[in-house]
């Protein structure tokens, strides 16, 4: 028979005495096996809310038939969803404007240039004034706020654009974005508009409806990451014993309208520390890079290492940033290796092809959203400075490599049996490996060690993917030494398995530049 460890029990006592709690439960430490003891010991109608449907599906073949497992989205489907549900799609035959994207919105709503006084070439053009008002409505539909208004408008990229353009009126530039904004918002929801609808709109609808979720009890998952729409229904459930569970430091989505609900609500917290996943290195490694008063404590039944990983083995190599994965996978692929690659590789095609367009002087064939914003190549590559991802796409045009991509691109599709496979920190999230390489893209601490909350956290949920051996980047590095650690006596208990390493890349004839400079920083040599 299962039995709960203390700060399952801990858990369970507050959970009988509040009416709303959260549980902050570290990777990999248990939070399902949690929660269904909680469910176990409160024998009454319960809801289970989780946003990934096959998150809720396995839920639901682990909790009592008393609960009721389900996704954000399928709350509101019934009432609201439905009657879109054909607005959800394009639709087929012919092509037909549905107002989907910055370009179609500015055709659709007959949006012009917005004009700035002077010079005439700092004129904003429709389809950036297009991408303002979906990125507002998208805001919007992601908030609790009743109404849309100017704060929904991302102001942030408004102020970029003042930069380069001094006479910029931003206020009247706001003022004009919001008038399509509620254009657009009106045509989601009119069931007889041609205009697309979202799967956040109707969410957004039933989060207006205020409605009353009839259960006694209700779990809401991946509290760190929950939109802000979802928080506000399930706070007024006033009738509801309310359990909130999430891992505050994996908290990596804000930037797509995510709230971090354990921040966020005021309740008595409890926490889930010792992982079931990895062993105590990663889990000495996992405590220094959040930095916190209550560390993260490994399994006594699994050995992880924080080292080199075993090439002759499958690994999985962990990046930011889709571009520098895609720059590493391409050398892999020359090299013979079986690569499969867990990014959208469509997206990142467009987005090649849209630089290309941009750098060409042909605007009508930008249609990326990352690219759209900017008016010409120079403009680009001046705000790469700050953008390392748009600074790599640059380098792979300027570099002539940009037709080895797009064909390399074809090649790279998810495969159950590779040799290497690449994800990014975003896409790792929820999952683990036995041997994980953390990739040099992610950003580096300042002197002290510290990192900006999400940089933190993407650099948290990566390390914390390995299972069995860790190999770490320069960003964990500087955090270790941070803590007091020296460089080389960390190095020293990677080289041998890095030698390893060097010498199967040099026999199989692998060009090692990539990593060279790695090697020789460290110290390990070839």
């Amino acid at each position: 028979m299962f039995t709960p460890t203390e700060e399952q029990v801990e858990i369970i006592k507050t959970f009988k005495s509040t009416r709303m709690m959260k549980i902050n439960a570290y990777a990999g430490t248990g939070k399902s096996s949690t929660l269904k003891l909680l469910a176990d010991v409160t024998p009454e109608s319960s809801l289970y809310i989780a946003f990934n449907k096959s998150v809720a599906t396995e839920a639901g073949e682990k909790f009592p038939s008393h609960v009721e497992c389900r996704t954000t989205h399928s709350l509101a489907f019934g009432e609201f969803g439905r009657q879109l549900m054909h607005k959800l799609s394009r639709p087929k035959g012919g092509y037909v404007n549905v107002a989907g994207t910055p370009a179609e919105i500015a055709k659709f709503y007959r949006i012009g240039e917005f004009v700035v006084s002077e010079p005439e070439e700092d004129n904003i053009n429709a389809n950036m004034i297009g991408k303002l008002v979906k990125d507002t409505v998208q805001r919007y539909e992601q908030s609790s706020a009743i109404n849309l208004e100017g704060k929904h408008v991302p102001l942030y990229k408004v102020a970029e654009y003042a930069k380069s353009r001094p006479s910029l009126d931003k206020q009247l530039l706001v003022k004009q974005v919001l008038k399509f904004a509620h254009r657009l918002w009106d045509g989601r929801q009119d069931v007889h508009s041609d205009v697309l609808a979202t799967h956040d709109t109707y969410l957004k609808l039933f989060q207006l409806s205020s409605p009353k979720l009839n259960y006694g009890v209700i779990y809401l998952d991946e509290g760190q990451d929950t939109g802000d729409a979802v928080l506000d229904i399930v706070l007024k459930q006033d009738h509801a014993k309310i359990v909130i569970v999430g891992d505050n430091y994996q908290s990596i989505y804000q930037w797509r309208g995510a709230v971090n609900a354990m921040q966020k609500v005021n309740c008595p917290v409890k926490y889930l520390t010792k992982s079931f996943r990895f062993g105590a290195e990663i889990a000495d490694v996992a405590t220094k890079i959040i930095n916190t008063k209550h560390p993260v404590f490994g399994s006594e039944d699994i050995d992880s290492k924080v080292q080199g990983v075993d090439y002759e083995k499958p690994h999985t190599r962990i990046y930011r940033t889709n571009s520098a994965l895609l720059t590493e996978a391409v050398e892999f692929l020359q090299q013979g290796f079986s690569v499969s690659c867990e990014i959208n590789t469509i997206d990142f095609k467009k987005l090649l092809e849209s630089a290309i367009e941009l750098k060409g002087g042909n605007m009508k064939g930008v249609k990326h959203d990352s690219i759209i914003p900017y008016a010409s190549w120079e403009e680009m590559k001046e705000a790469a400075e700050d953008e390392p991802e748009l600074k790599r796409v640059i380098n792979i045009i300027l570099q002539g490599r940009e037709g080895l991509f797009i064909d390399s691109l074809k090649h790279m599709k998810t495969k159950q049996d590779a040799d290497v496979t690449f994800t990014t920190a975003h896409k790792s999230k929820g999952r683990e490996w036995s041997q994980v390489y953390l990739a040099d893209d992610f950003k580096n601490p300042d002197a002290s060690g510290k990192l900006p909350e999400q940089e933190r956290n993407l650099l948290y949920v990566a390390a914390t993917r390995a299972v069995n051996t860790l190999f770490i980047n320069d960003s964990v590095m500087m955090v270790l030494e941070s803590w007091g650690g020296s460089r080389n006596s960390m190095s020293d208990g990677y080289s041998e398995p890095r030698a390893d390493m060097a010498s199967f890349f040099l026999a199989a004839e692998f060009e090692a530049e990539m990593y060279r400079d790695e090697w020789e920083t460290r110290g390990w040599g070839v």
